[in-house]
C-alpha cells in the first residue's frame, strides 16, 4: 500500500486524518517505499494541486444534439499508476547474507543513515509473466440475421433503438472470456491485464440514420454492481476518445447522418492500461457492448452484415503483461533488472569506503565499517621487541604509488537530467575529483559504483507572472521525445539502477506555494474523490533537500562552485549547504593520509608468534620504537607467515599522519 510504506513526521491526508508515525526501523521491515518521483509526466504544479480539470463522459452528443451528454469533471491528480515502489536497500543487503550463510556485524549498516537508503525503482515498467498468454486474447462474432434494428428517437440505451449486441459465435477463446448466452465479456483469469478490443461492423440503412456502439462495465466507480446493469446497460466502459461511445460518421463527412449505401468500419479501443479512467477489467467483472440507431425517420431499420469484436494484449511479447493498478506482484520486480550482486555489493563498499574483515570469535560473520570506523575501533599493539634489526628495512614515500588524480563517481547514464548536465558541465552528476600536488605521479585513478546519478529538480508554481518556489523537489526519471506532432514529451525509460536517501516531509508553506498534492484514492474508481496528502514522501541525494545533513553525491566536481548551480538543478541556492558528501565523509582522511608528502611505507621482518597474530586485527595501530624513536602504524600486509616455523616474517607499515595513539 503506498501510503502504508510512508513514515512521517507532520504528513497528513485529509481523509484519513494522519498517518501514525512509524519508527523507521517498523517502517524497514515493509521492505519498500512509495516515493514521489517525476518518471514520464512533467508535473507542473497545478496539475498536482488538483488545478486542471477535463471532463469524463459516459455519453456524447450528436452535432444534432439527438443524445444528450452526462459528464463529471475529473480533478488533475497523481494517479497510482504514476508510483513505483522503491526497495530499501538494506532489505537487499540482508537478503544476500541470508542467501550465502552469512553474517554481520557493523554499526554503520544497522544505522540510521544506510537504514534509509532505498533503490528507486528504474526499470520502465512493472510486468508479469503469465503462463499461456496466448490464451488471453478471444475472438467473436454474431448472427448477421440477428441485428436488424428499426431507428427509435434515441435517448440513452437501453431503448427501442437499441440492442445488446447479440455475440453468440466463438472464433476463437481458449480461456472461455465471451459468454455467448448472456453475450458479455467476463475476466476469468486470475491476471488483470492490458488489453484493446477491437470491432469490425458493416452495416446499411434502409432510410438514413445514427448509430452509435456503447461499452458497458459491471462496476461502478466503488467497485459495487452498477445498478443498471441488470436492466442491460452499466457503468461506462470508457474504451474510445468520447468516453464509453463511438458515434459513427460517413467518411468524409462531418455530420453523423448516413444514408442507404453499406458502411464498414474497423475500429481499435483505446488501451485498457491504467491510465486516466480506463482501467483494465477487473478479475471476475463483465462488460458489454450496446448498438443504438435513432433519428427521424422512425421507420428506417439498419442491418448488419457483419459485426466481430475480438481482443489483444497491449503487450506484444508473449508471456509478459503490463503489471496494473490494483494488481498484486512481486516486489523483486522493484529491482533493478541485470545488476549483479556482487555489483550491488561492491558499489555499497565503494560509496562508503568500506572495510571488511571475518570475525575470529564469530564463524560465518564479517565485521564491515567505513575506514575511519573501522580504525577508529581498534587497540594498539607493542610490537618493539619483535623488529628484526639485521635484517634491511626498506622506506618508501606512500604518495609515489597513488595516483595523481582520483574521480570518486556514480556510472554515467542517459536519461535526459544526468546527459544534460553531463552536456553543460563534461561532468557525471555529483562526482568528485581529488588531486594531489605530487607532480612524480601522471596517473589516474577511478572509484566509481554501479549506481547512476539521481539528479533532483525543483517543480515551480506560475502565478499572475511571477515564479514561486514550491516544496516539491523530485527526482525526474525519463527522457524526452518527439511522439506527437513533434513536440517533446517526457517519458519514462528503464535506467540504470539509482540509489536515495527515503524522506517524508511535512508541509507549512501557504497554498500560494504549494501546500498538498492530490493523489488518486481508488485504483480502479477513478471518480473518487482524491486524498489531498499534505507532505511530501520522496527521495533525494540529501536527507532533507530544505536543510541537508548529509549529501549521497560524492561532490560536485571541479570548477562549479558550491552546488549544482547548473541549469535545471536544485537547489540552485540555499543557505543551509551541508559539506557532509560521501567525499567528505568517507575519503577524504584516507586520500589526505595516504597522499601526505611525510607519508612512508615500511617493509620490515618481524618474529610473529601464534599468540601475535590470533590477537591482531588489521584495525589495530602497532607502536614500534626503531633506534629510540618511536611511531605508530597500520599494517598494510603480512606475507609469508608460517606457524610451523621459527622465522620472520615480512610485514608492510603505513607511517601515517593522526594515528590512534596510546
Amino acid at each position: 500500500n503506498i501510503v502504508d510504506s510512508w513514515t512521517t513526521n507532520g504528513l497528513t491526508n485529509s481523509l484519513t486524518q494522519s498517518i501514525t508515525p512509524t519508527p523507521i526501523p517498523q517502517s524497514y521491515n515493509h521492505g519498500y517505499f512509495y516515493p514521489l518521483i517525476d518518471y514520464d509526466n512533467g508535473w507542473t504544479l497545478p496539475f498536482i494541486e488538483g488545478g486542471l480539470t477535463y471532463s469524463y463522459n459516459s455519453a456524447i452528443a450528436t452535432p444534432l444534439g439527438v443524445v444528450s451528454i452526462t459528464s463529471s469533471i475529473i480533478q488533475s491528480q497523481v494517479l497510482i499508476g504514476d508510483m513505483f515502489p522503491a526497495v530499501y536497500t538494506k532489505t537487499v543487503w540482508d537478503q544476500i547474507f541470508y542467501e550465502t550463510g552469512y553474517q554481520y556485524q557493523s554499526n554503520f549498516l544497522n544505522g540510521p543513515i544506510f537504514e534509509s537508503l532505498i533503490l528507486p525503482f528504474s526499470n520502465g515498467k512493472l510486468t508479469s509473466f503469465a503462463s499461456g498468454t496466448q490464451s488471453f486474447t478471444f475472438s467473436a462474432y454474431a448472427d448477421p440475421f440477428l441485428l436488424t434494428m428499426t431507428v427509435s428517437t434515441g435517448g440513452f440505451p437501453p431503448f427501442a433503438g437499441s440492442e445488446i449486441v447479440p455475440v453468440n459465435h466463438i472464433i476463437e477463446d481458449p480461456a472461455g472470456f465471451w459468454n455467448t448466452s448472456t453475450f458479455t465479456y467476463t475476466n476469468v483469469v486470475p491476471e488483470v491485464f492490458n488489453q484493446f478490443f477491437n470491432f469490425d461492423i458493416a452495416f446499411q440503412f434502409t432510410n438514413g440514420g445514427i448509430l452509435q456502439l456503447y461499452a458497458y462495465r459491471e462496476n461502478d466507480q466503488f467497485g459495487n454492481v452498477d445498478p443498471t446493469w441488470a436492466s442491460g446497460k452499466g457503468a461506462a466502459l470508457n474504451i474510445f476518445q468520447t468516453g464509453n461511445i463511438y458515434l459513427f460518421y460517413p467518411p468524409g463527412s462531418y455530420q453523423p447522418l448516413f444514408d442507404g449505401d453499406p458502411y464498414e468500419f474497423v475500429i481499435p479501443s483505446l488501451p485498457l492500461d491504467g491510465s486516466a479512467n480506463n482501467y483494465p477489467i477487473n478479475q471476475n467483472e463483465s462488460c458489454r457492448f450496446v448498438l443504438a440507431a435513432d433519428q427521424n425517420p422512425l421507420g428506417s431499420t439498419v442491418s448488419f452484415t457483419k459485426f466481430v469484436v475480438s481482443s489483444q494484449l497491449v503487450s506484444g511479447q508473449a508471456g509478459i503483461l503490463n503489471i496494473v493498478p490494483g494488481q498484486e506482484f512481486n516486489l523483486s520486480q522493484s529491482l533493478p533488472a541485470n545488476f549483479k550482486k556482487k555489483d550491488f555489493i561492491m558499489s555499497i563498499v565503494r560509496m562508503f569506503n568500506l572495510y571488511i574483515e571475518p570475525s575470529k570469535t564469530k564463524p560465518n560473520t564479517l565485521i564491515i565499517e567505513p575506514r575511519d570506523d573501522y580504525y577508529a575501533s581498534g587497540s594498539v599493539l607493542n610490537w618493539t621487541t619483535k623488529l628484526d634489526l639485521s635484517q634491511q628495512i626498506q622506506s618508501t614515500f606512500l604518495s609515489n604509488t597513488q595516483d595523481r588524480v582520483t574521480l570518486l563517481s556514480y556510472t554515467d547514464d542517459n536519461d535526459y537530467y544526468n546527459e544534460d548536465f553531463k552536456n553543460k558541465t563534461n561532468q557525471v552528476y555529483g562526482q568528485f575529483k581529488y588531486i594531489t600536488d605530487n607532480q612524480f605521479s601522471q596517473s589516474e585513478g577511478k572509484i566509481t559504483t554501479q549506481f547512476a546519478p539521481i539528479p533532483i529538480s525543483e517543480i515551480f508554481n506560475f502565478i499572475g507572472g511571477f515564479t514561486y518556489q514550491t516544496p516539491f523537489v523530485l527526482p525526474k526519471i525519463g527522457k524526452y521525445t518527439n511522439l506527437v506532432n513533434n513536440n517533446e514529451q517526457f517519458s519514462r525509460t528503464a535506467v540504470k539502477p539509482r540509489i536515495a536517501l527515503r524522506g517524508v516531509l511535512g508541509f507549512s508553506q501557504s497554498s500560494a506555494t504549494g501546500s498538498f498534492w492530490l493523489l488518486q484514492r481508488d485504483p480502479v474508481n477513478f471518480g473518487l474523490q482524491p486524498s489531498i496528502v499534505q507532505g511530501l514522501p520522496s527521495c533525494w541525494h540529501f536527507d532533507n533537500p530544505f536543510d541537508p545533513s548529509i549529501d549521497l553525491n560524492f561532490g560536485y566536481g571541479t570548477n562549479l562552485g558550491v552546488g549544482p548551480s547548473i541549469g535545471l538543478y536544485y537547489p540552485l541556492d540555499i543557505e543551509n549547504w551541508t559539506n557532509n558528501n560521501l567525499y567528505n565523509l568517507y575519503y577524504d582522511n584516507m586520500l589526505t593520509q595516504i597522499n601526505d608528502p611525510n607519508a612512508r611505507m615500511l617493509t620490515c621482518e618481524l618474529y610473529l608468534t601464534p599468540e601475535d597474530i590470533q590477537q591482531f586485527t588489521f584495525n589495530n595501530s602497532i607502536y614500534m620504537e626503531i633506534q629510540g624513536n618511536g611511531q605508530y602504524y597500520l599494517v598494510n600486509s603480512i606475507k609469508g607467515y608460517d606457524p610451523t616455523q621459527i622465522k620472520t616474517t615480512t610485514v608492510e607499515l603505513l607511517k601515517l599522519n593522526n594515528i590512534k595513539q596510546v
